[in-house]
């Protein structure tokens, strides 16, 4: 059972990630990105975040609980214009929101997760910008990443 503050992230294209397209059912050729925690709950919730042309058919057929575009977890800097980073920046700060401190990811997250930083507006005890990845592929990772991060 998943933890109220952990949660299961995918991320990806689902026309080429058919472990993806598997957990959600839904075939796109943008990218996505598929959160799920314990909201509370013995059942975990799914977020999937996607582009705003694609949620009309996405709430028809994906296997989801709710449904967003990145611009509705727009982090406080902006959204940057690259749709799969984007994507990213809406997970993280739909992650954050979400009150999440613990996150799992999938093998095909590694090349997504570059664009993610956690937390977005954090800054280290050293005064730089912490630059630790959301996750590694595989692996289960406390956040904030960096110890020495602070609100």
């Amino acid at each position: 059972m998943i933890a109220n503050d952990e949660a299961i992230v995918m991320a990806g294209v689902p026309a080429a990630n058919m472990l993806l397209f598997h957990r959600i059912r839904f075939r796109v050729g943008d990218p996505v990105a598929l959160m799920e925690w314990g909201s509370g709950t013995p059942v975990r919730k799914r977020t999937l975040i996607l582009r705003d042309i694609e949620m009309d058919r996405a709430r028809q057929h994906a296997r989801a609980d709710a449904f967003a575009c990145p611009r509705d977890f727009e982090p406080t800097g902006g959204l940057s214009g690259d749709r799969e980073t984007a994507t990213a920046q809406a997970l993280a700060e739909c992650l954050r929101r979400a009150g999440v401190h613990k996150a799992v990811s999938d093998r095909h997250f590694r090349p997504f997760s570059s664009t993610i930083w956690w937390p977005p507006a954090s800054r280290c005890a050293a005064s730089h910008r912490c630059s630790s990845p959301i996750a590694a592929p595989r692996t289960s990772r406390s956040w904030p990443p960096c110890a020495k991060v602070s609100a």
